[in-house]
C-alpha cells in the first residue's frame, strides 16, 4: 500500500513544481514593482515633493495661493486641470482666467 502511494507522490510532483514555479514567478514580479516604488522614495526631490505637499510648504522663491471652494465649484476642478495643462498661455493669463471666469 505505501508503495502506492508513493508512486502517486512521485507521479504529481511535477504538477506542484509547476505550480511552485508559478507561484514564485508572480512574488518576483512584485518585488520588481516593489523595488521600482523603492526607487523613485530614495530620490531627494520626491522626499522634498511629499513634505511639502503635506505640510503645504513654499520654496523661498515660490508663492502659495490658495484659492476658494466657491471659485472651484463655479469652474470646476476638471476645467481648471485642463487650463493649467494649456503651455501656451503665460502664467498670468492662466490666472485670470482663472479668477475672472
Amino acid at each position: 500500500m505505501k508503495l502506492v502511494k508513493d508512486i502517486y507522490k512521485l507521479w504529481h510532483i511535477e504538477d506542484r513544481l509547476l505550480e511552485a514555479n508559478k507561484e514564485l514567478l508572480g512574488v518576483k514580479e512584485v518585488q520588481l514593482e516593489l523595488k521600482q516604488q523603492l526607487g523613485k522614495t530614495e530620490n531627494d526631490q520626491w522626499w522634498e515633493g511629499q513634505v511639502r505637499d503635506k505640510l503645504m510648504m513654499a520654496r523661498s522663491n515660490e508663492k502659495i495661493a490658495i484659492i476658494p471652494e466657491e471659485v472651484l465649484n463655479a469652474k470646476g476642478i476638471d476645467e481648471i486641470k485642463e487650463e493649467s495643462m494649456e503651455e501656451d498661455k503665460a502664467i498670468w493669463e492662466k490666472w485670470r482666467d482663472l479668477l475672472i471666469y
